[in-house]
């Protein structure tokens, strides 16, 4: 069909221009593919005045090469050139398919017309010959850019949105057998083209609006043309594309957990053309500072301080984009301190709270809480705070926390520092001098000093008063005086801190008069009337358990001695309490079917062995009940009294005895006063 309308093409031009002669058109050159077929568009004219009735359908047309006939219309298959030659002589159509061409055809070819009469060659000038020019392979395709209906040229670039078509064309050597185009790209998408052909070429275009995902992307036209075996040629185009930026991206390197002193760099990427300018900014408290510019950006030696948000701005002529990473610099924990509260100074007896603070990253920290005992390390607990009660002053301490994450850990040390009233304790002795020991143990550390009688003592000829610290919690000081003391003289240790106050007092005993003439007195007087007093004694005796069946209410008369009285005075927040050295601390007594007594209670105590007793402030609290048996009892019942204590503690009973006089016995009277509770007698 191709080869029709070519041939209808050129006889048509040559009847529009009418016969003049013999004349011939054809092109002078015409390509021929090895293997495959050519095509020659032909229409000749004739001398119409001298050969209008001379032409006839039977005549032949032929092709010569120099001399030699190559194809003749009346055996189409036989000659050198086996083809078709279309139309008829009469239709002055010379138009010829050559098929299964070869290098050997290469060359120029004229026609030549025979008929009865007419013979001519179209050879000779002004007529044209034809050449054949055979190609041993196939010609590349051509691709073309096509923007608005302009050509973009190869080095040109696209606008990102535009409509842009891609044109491919391959020239046709055989219209019998024309090749195909098809199209492919890098993209890896299934692309068609719309494809149509003119007279010499076979045209696809493909049509498109290019997005940055086109920017150096390769299209591909393939022509495949069926030869005596199936040929393909292909030809490509780069399209080039400009847009703003796209897909910006942090990346961390190396990647992974960002540790304390190493380096790091963050590097930023961008899809963009032209190419970006990279800037870096960092996101502080006020608004994004610039950092420093480029696609890299190194942090030596990184320390918390560098951790934050990193914006990363990439930035071309037609457009911005923006990105951030979060930089997490991990750490060990450090800066690790202990604070109390409410304070670091706590009364004995008040619940304080340690809490332990550091600084770490990540923040998740396990933390153990020590007290330091002298070399010992007492575990106490794990959390972030340690709560408890100061129950006594050993709870003052050195306090160690220790934190610990998973990049090591960090421990800190802190004192609680315990403060109480004074505690003190004392002991006195007397032979030729009286000797006092007075310890006091509080904090802040308590002072001592000796009154006698309601006035301070102090060094002098009859009097020696010595003083050593006990640590940094207690006070110890030693009294030594010849001054001979009357039963009306008050011997008194005194201690006081900021927290309180407490004493203990000492009170002279009557001395009984000691001479060798009063014992032989006495024993003279017993040897004469021995038999007498035997006698009035044992009237005496059993008349009095008669009248009178009661516990005795007489005690020895003391000979030697000093009465040892405690008093302490503790500042609290619930007011002022002193306890002193009363007999009664009630004086009522509460209605009852039963009369109830108050008394003082003497406890009677032999002599020591070492003729030294100690006095030790206690603040517990002692209840004694002692039963008034009627007349009649048992003598073992009338001595006997039932003690209830709760708790009970040792009786706060102390005497100093005359060493001078071993075989006097002595009796003390205490009466104990305590901070919380009071010691209470009942007699009923």
């Amino acid at each position: 069909m191709m080869e029709t309308l070519v041939t209808f093409l050129f006889t048509g031009s040559l009847i529009q221009g009418g016969f003049c002669g013999f004349s011939i058109n054809l092109p002078k050159r015409v390509e021929a593919l090895e293997g495959s077929c050519v095509f020659i568009p032909c229409a000749f004219g004739i001398d119409e005045i001298k050969y209008k009735n001379d032409l006839t359908d039977s005549a032949k047309r032929m092709w010569f090469k120099g001399n030699i006939l190559q194809f003749a219309s009346s055996c189409p298959n036989t000659g050198l050139l086996k083809g078709e030659i279309f139309g008829t002589a009469t239709q002055k159509n010379c138009s010829t398919r050559f098929d299964n061409v070869n290098q050997s055809h290469d060359g120029s070819y004229y026609f030549r017309l025979e008929d009865l009469k007419l013979k001519y060659s179209y050879k000779d000038p002004p007529h044209t010959q034809v050449e054949i020019a055979v190609l041993g392979s196939p010609p590349k395709p051509t691709v073309r850019v096509f923007k608005d209906q302009q050509e973009v040229m190869e080095t040109e670039e696209v606008m990102e949105g535009s409509s842009v078509s891609l044109r491919c064309s391959t020239k046709i050597f055989c219209p019998s057998h024309p090749p195909s185009l098809t199209w492919s790209s890098s993209l890896n998408e299934n692309v068609t083209g719309r494809q149509y052909q003119n007279q010499t070429e076979l045209i696809s275009d493909l049509n498109f609006t290019v997005s940055h995902r086109h920017h150096g992307v390769t299209f591909n036209c393939s022509s495949t043309r069926q030869l005596q075996k199936k040929n393909t040629t292909q030809e490509s185009r780069v399209l080039r594309v400009q847009y703003a930026p796209k897909n910006t991206s942090v990346r961390i390197n190396p990647a992974g957990l960002v540790l304390e002193g190493r380096s790091v760099t963050l590097s930023c990427s961008s899809d963009a053309n032209p190419a970006v300018n990279y800037t870096w900014y960092r996101d502080t408290e006020e608004l994004l500072k610039p950092v420093q510019t480029g696609a890299n950006l190194t942090i030596n030696n990184t320390d918390p301080t560098h951790s934050g948000r990193y914006y990363c701005r990439a930035e071309n002529k037609h457009g911005t984009q923006n990105t951030s990473v979060l930089l997490d610099v991990q750490y060990a924990p450090k800066n690790t301190s202990l604070s109390a509260f409410p304070s670091s100074s706590v009364m004995e007896g008040k619940p304080v709270t340690l809490n332990c603070r550091t600084d770490a990253n990540p923040a998740e920290l396990n933390y153990t809480w020590y007290r330091e005992t002298g070399s010992q390390f007492e575990l106490l607990q794990t959390g972030y705070n340690h709560t408890y009660i100061v129950t006594n002053p050993t709870h003052g301490a050195w306090y160690g926390c220790n934190a610990q994450n998973q990049h090591g850990q960090h421990n800190a040390k802190f004192q609680l520092d315990v403060q109480s009233a004074p505690k003190i304790s004392s002991s006195c002795s007397r032979n030729s001098v009286i000797a006092c020991v007075c310890e006091a143990h509080g904090n802040p550390c308590p002072t001592l000093e000796w009154r006698l009688s309601g006035h301070v003592l102090a060094n002098s000829t009859e009097t020696s008063i010595s003083e050593e610290t006990l640590g940094s919690t207690g006070v110890k000081s030693v009294l030594t005086t010849r001054q001979s003391l009357t039963d009306t003289d008050v011997l008194q240790c005194f201690s006081s801190n900021t927290y309180g106050r407490a004493s203990q007092q000492f009170q002279a005993t009557p001395t009984p008069q000691e001479t060798s003439f009063q014992l032989l007195s006495v024993l003279l007087g017993a040897a004469v009337g021995a038999s007498v007093m035997m006698i009035v004694c044992i009237v005496m005796l059993c008349c009095e358990r008669r009248r009178k069946e009661k516990p005795s209410e007489t005690r020895q008369d003391d000979t030697s001695g000093l009465i040892l009285t405690q008093t302490a005075v503790a500042l609290d927040n619930d007011g002022q309490f002193v306890y002193g050295n009363k007999g009664m601390l009630s004086s009522t007594a509460p209605s009852s079917p039963e009369s109830l007594h108050y008394s003082s209670i003497d406890f009677t105590n032999t002599e020591p062995p070492s003729g030294e007793i100690t006095g030790i402030a206690s603040l517990t609290s002692e209840y004694a009940t002692v039963r008034h048996r009627p007349a009649g009892a048992t003598d073992t019942e009338n001595n006997t009294s039932t003690s209830e204590t709760e708790p009970k503690k040792q009786d706060m009973t102390a005497e100093i005895t005359d060493t001078s006089s071993p075989a006097s016995e002595d009796v003390i009277y205490e009466n104990t006063s305590h901070r919380y509770r009071q010691k209470e007698l009942l007699i009923y």
